[in-house]
C-alpha cells in the first residue's frame, strides 16, 4: 500500500494590491496576494507595518456574507494570514486590519480553477446548514474534497495514489490542517493517516496496522481507529474481530477495546466472514460521557464503551442490550449513526442486499427497558442502494443530512421527508463518509 506523497509549498504571485488607507500613518501599507499552487481557493495575504500589531483579515466572496481570519497571537511587524474555505473561480475582497480598525481600503482578487479531471456536481435546493462538509472521494473525482453549503469545492487533497480510497477525512482539531486515512479496510494491509496543510502539503503521518474503515480524533488532540483483532476459538481457529485502538503521530498504539470480548459467546464467530467476524467499520467518540460507539456491521450492532473502563455500558441493535421488539424491523448492514442530544440513534442501513433498499433510521433506546423503538425513517422513491459506507448527520433545525454514498449523492431531507437540498456527482465518482464542520478557523475571528 502506497501512502501520500509529501508535496511541496508553492505559492503564485497574483501580484502587489495596495489600498487608499483612510488614516495618515496606514498610507503606505501594501499588502501582497497569493494563491497556493495546489489549492488555488488558498489564499495568503502578507503586509508588513511600521510598528508591531495583531493583524488579521476580514473578506467574503463578492456580494455574500463577510468572514474574518483570527487575529495574529503576537504583535509583530511583518503580517500574513491565510483566506480559507473560498469556492472555485470567485471575485473576493478582503480588508488587512489591526487592533485599532481597517489599513486600507478593500482589495480584490480571483480564486483559481479546480482540477479539469473532475466529475461535474449538479446541485439542486438551498441547503439549511451553514459551513462546510468534507469528502472522502473514488472515482471520478480527487481523493477528497471540501464543498461549501452550495456545494462549491473550496478545498482538495490529490497528491496520493490512485489506489489509496479515502473513506474517513476530518479537519485537525486545531484546524492546522485535514487529517485523512489512505488505504487499509484489508486484513494484512496497514492505512496511512496523514495530516495536510491548507496548503495541501503533507505535515505528517503514522502507519495504522490492520486499520479498517474509520478512526478520529478526540477533543484532547488524542487518535482513535478502528483495527482488526485476531483470536483463537475453541477448535484452534482463527477468528477475526475489531478493536478500538489509540495512536499518535509517534507510532505509539493501544488496545482499548475488543469486539470479541463483549460477543463472541453470542454468535459464531468464526463461520464465514473473509474480512471479519463483527465487521466494525464505523467509530464515533462523545467528548461529554468520554464514550466510543462502535458499528457492527456483521453483528447489526451498535456497542458503546467507557474509555476509562475499557468496557462496554450498552449496545443498540440485533445483539444488543436493547434492541426492537420486532427484529425484522431492525437496520442490517448498517454503516455511519449520530447518537443525538435526546438519547436516540440516529442510523444510516444500508439494508439487505436482496432488497437493495437503503434507508436512514432514527431509533428511541432506552436502557433501562431494553426496548428501542423506529419514531422516524426516510427512503427515497425511486429507492437507492448504498452497498458500502453511507452517514447521515441531524442537522440544527431537524433536517437530516444524508451521505449516499456509493450513489455520489448528498441530500437534505426534512422530517416531513422533503428533499430541500440535493448534491450529485457524476457517474462514476462515489463518496466516503462525511463530516460536517462551521469553520477553518481554531476559534472565533477577530472583528
Amino acid at each position: 500500500m502506497s501512502g501520500p506523497r509529501g508535496a511541496a509549498y508553492a505559492l503564485v504571485a497574483l501580484g502587489t494590491l495596495t489600498g487608499c488607507a483612510p488614516a495618515e500613518d496606514a498610507s503606505s501599507i501594501v499588502a501582497t496576494s497569493t494563491l497556493a499552487e495546489l489549492v488555488p481557493t488558498v489564499v495568503i495575504v502578507e503586509w508588513e507595518t511600521p510598528e508591531p500589531s495583531r493583524g488579521h483579515v476580514e473578506f467574503s466572496v463578492v456580494g455574500e456574507e463577510r468572514r474574518a481570519t483570527p487575529a495574529e497571537a503576537e504583535a509583530t511587524r511583518t503580517h500574513s494570514r491565510t483566506l480559507l474555505g473560498l469556492p472555485v473561480g470567485v471575485d473576493v475582497e478582503f480588508t488587512i486590519f489591526d487592533e485599532e480598525g481597517a489599513l486600507g481600503a478593500a482589495q480584490t482578487l480571483a480564486t483559481g480553477a479546480m482540477p479539469t479531471d473532475w466529475a461535474a456536481l449538479t446541485v439542486v435546493g438551498e441547503a439549511s446548514w451553514e459551513g462546510f462538509v468534507v469528502l472522502g472521494v473514488a472515482g471520478a473525482m480527487a481523493d477528497l474534497v471540501v464543498l461549501d453549503n452550495r456545494g462549491r469545492p473550496v478545498w482538495w487533497w490529490t497528491d496520493v495514489s490512485a489506489d489509496d480510497q479515502v473513506i474517513r477525512a476530518l479537519p485537525a482539531a486545531d484546524r492546522s490542517g485535514m487529517l485523512a486515512s489512505f488505504g487499509g479496510t484489508r486484513v494484512g494491509e496497514s492505512a496511512t493517516i496523514a495530516l495536510s496543510d491548507w496548503q495541501a502539503g503533507t505535515q505528517g503521518s503514522v502507519e495504522v496496522p490492520e486499520f479498517t474503515h474509520d478512526f478520529l480524533e478526540r477533543g484532547d488532540g488524542g487518535f482513535a481507529a478502528l483495527t482488526f483483532a485476531f483470536h483463537d476459538d475453541e477448535t484452534g481457529a482463527e477468528c477475526i474481530s475489531d478493536a478500538v485502538t489509540e495512536f499518535d503521530f509517534g507510532g505509539a498504539y493501544e488496545p482499548i477495546w475488543d469486539t470479541w470480548d463483549a460477543y463472541a459467546g453470542l454468535t459464531q464467530p468464526c463461520d464465514a466472514y473473509i474480512e471479519g467476524w463483527s465487521h466494525a467499520n464505523a467509530l464515533d467518540w462523545d467528548e461529554a460521557s468520554q464514550t466510543y460507539t462502535v458499528g457492527m456491521r456483521n453483528l447489526a450492532t451498535l456497542s458503546v464503551v467507557d474509555r476509562a473502563a475499557r468496557a462496554e455500558l450498552w449496545s443498540l441493535g440485533e445483539y444488543g442490550s436493547v434492541a426492537l421488539a420486532d427484529p425484522k424491523k431492525g437496520f442490517i448492514g448498517q454503516h455511519q449513526f449520530e447518537r443525538l442530544p435526546d438519547g436516540n440513534v440516529l442510523v444510516f442501513d444500508n439494508g439487505a442486499s436482496n432488497t437493495k433498499i437503503s434507508r436512514v433510521v432514527e431509533l428511541s433506546a432506552d436502557t433501562e427497558s431494553g426496548v428501542a423503538e423506529i419514531v422516524w425513517s426516510y427512503a427515497p422513491a425511486p429507492a437507492v442502494y448504498v452497498y458500502a459506507l453511507g452517514d447521515v448527520k441531524r442537522l440544527p433545525n431537524g433536517n437530516t443530512l444524508v451521505d449516499w454514498s456509493t450513489s455520489g449523492r448528498l441530500e437534505e431531507v426534512t422530517p416531513e421527508g422533503e428533499t430541500a437540498w440535493q448534491l450529485d456527482a457524476a457517474l462514476g465518482a462515489e463518496f466516503g463518509y462525511m463530516h460536517v464542520f462551521d469553520s477553518f478557523y481554531p476559534a472565533s475571528p477577530a472583528g
